[in-house]
């Protein structure tokens, strides 16, 4: 017997989805965002600033899944360039059950 995908929701969608344009928008200096879990299915912005990825990896936690958003800039023959680059962080000490049902969550 398989289960049913998990669906997934922001708490509040509307600030989720602006957080997120903070962050791919050239005109805000927002380059970060970090989401995690308030129960088993719902997600909420822990986090956003302007200082990268040290300030994303500084909200990192052992026992959380979450989910980042960061810019990554660089310069290739003279011109810049902007990446974004999603983050899926589980941290060491989640239990394998945790890991294994936020495997099939969708949305």
């Amino acid at each position: 017997r398989t289960r049913a995908a998990m669906s997934v929701k922001f708490a509040d969608k509307a600030a989720g989805e602006a957080s997120i344009k903070q962050v791919r928008v050239d005109s805000d200096d927002t380059n970060w965002v970090l989401f995690g879990y308030e129960g088993k299915t719902t997600l909420v912005e822990q986090g956003k600033g302007t200082d990268g990825l040290d300030g994303l990896k500084a909200l990192l936690k052992p026992d959380a899944i979450q989910y980042g958003l960061v810019t990554v800039e660089d310069v290739i023959d003279s011109h810049k360039t902007k990446k974004f680059v999603w983050i899926l962080w589980v941290g060491e000490k989640v239990r394998v059950f945790r890991k294994a049902t936020t495997a099939t969550h969708k949305g």
